[in-house]
């Protein structure tokens, strides 16, 4: 087997997705609206946790470096996780 295939496969970016909340794409979205007030961020979480995007994609897509996506990634999904389970 040749080993760069066996790297590229373990480098393969996972893309997150509702189901990593255990919730739906539905609560996602409510969530965002309700409770991420900034434009940018919510450009982002709807981009990474609702359609799937990578980091690199949603950079390229929002002209912002792939560690600005990835911090703001990283704001939201906190603030989906602490109101993931709100009613």
């Amino acid at each position: 087997m040749d080993i760069k295939n066996i790297s590229n496969k373990q480098t393969k970016k996972r893309k997150k997705h509702p189901i990593y909340f255990g919730i739906s794409i539905s609560k996602v979205n409510k969530i965002i609206n309700e409770w991420i007030i900034n434009a940018r961020q919510k450009e982002v979480a709807e981009l990474r946790f609702c359609e799937g995007k990578t980091f690199e994609e949603i950079a390229e897509l929002l002209d912002i470096s792939t560690t600005s996506s990835k911090k703001i990634a990283y704001k939201c999904e906190e603030i989906i996780t602490i109101h993931k389970d709100d009613e």
